[in-house]
């Protein structure tokens, strides 16, 4: 084993290289044998190598990685030359043009293009339509820039917010999907249901398996539901059933308008009705 506090050994500087170099690649999936990635490495106070195990050890204050517009920190960078694969842990903060990151742990493995990052992970999309994911746990695919949160998830866009078991969300479709004891809390209403996909640039929400929206007095169930937020209206289908004060109206489908509190039955509608009391 050979170790050294600071980097002033020429091999203990290429070899800081290599590691980041391997990091860097994942990131930006632009890294080849062939084209070397010019890299700026700073903060690294200690290196230690274990010959035998194959793996390196950086420490610093933090340790930070920049390549282009990538940038990693974190106070300890652990690296496995067999197994390709880099740990960086101790409160660890990422960013590139795409999305910034941080998070407790973050582990990469190079060969599979994949990160997972997991201790109160807090990932925030760059550019249009930009959204926050936050869970105990988040794996990232690299090159289809997929995100899987699970554990106490929460994505919020806009003044929007969905809460799920999981959330998986496409960045280049824009696209999130949820599942598991999902809630959608947005300024026109509370939508609960098994799953729900959210179109985050066509502002909508479908939801689908035990659906149930409210807002006041108003409850609506069914087993799917399409909420286009531009409009503040539901369309509910299969089974829909609408509670507003003490009327109930049942249909095959029912659209509401939830800012109006206006209902719209379709399809042999059935109502039961509370006339108000005269004056």
């Amino acid at each position: 084993m050979w170790r050294s506090r600071l980097l002033r050994n020429r091999h203990a500087g290429l070899l800081v290289g290599l590691v980041c170099a391997a990091l860097a690649a994942v990131a930006t999936g632009q890294a080849t044998a062939q084209q070397p990635v010019p890299l700026d490495v700073t903060g690294a106070t200690r290196v230690e190598f274990d010959d035998s195990a194959g793996v390196w050890e950086l420490l610093g204050n933090p340790v930070t990685v920049r390549r282009g517009l990538v940038v990693l920190q974190a106070p300890a960078v652990r690296y496995d030359t067999r197994d390709q694969i880099v740990i960086a842990s101790s409160g660890v903060s990422y960013g590139d043009d795409v999305l910034t990151a941080f998070a407790g742990t973050v582990t990469v493995w190079v060969r599979e293009g994949r990160a997972v990052a997991e201790g109160d992970v807090q990932v925030t999309t760059r550019g249009d339509a930009p959204v926050e994911l936050r869970a105990a746990r988040v794996e990232l695919l690299q090159k289809q820039r997929y995100l899987i949160a699970s554990g106490a998830a929460r994505l919020v866009g806009g003044p929007s917010a969905i809460t799920a078991d999981q959330i998986a969300y496409d960045h280049a479709a824009r696209r999130a999907v949820a599942s598991g004891s999902v809630q959608a809390h947005t300024p026109d209403g509370i939508f609960s249901a098994d799953r729900v996909e959210a179109l985050v640039l066509a502002e909508e929400l479908i939801a689908d398996g035990h659906v149930v929206v409210t807002r006041g007095d108003l409850e609506a169930r069914a087993a799917h539901a399409v909420f286009r937020q531009q409009a503040g209206q539901a369309e509910l289908s299969g089974g829909a059933v609408v509670h507003l004060g003490r009327n109930t109206m049942e249909a095959p489908t029912i659209t509401v308008d939830l800012r109006a509190r206006r209902v719209t039955a379709t399809g042999g509608a059935h109502l039961v009705g509370y006339p108000a009391a005269p004056p």
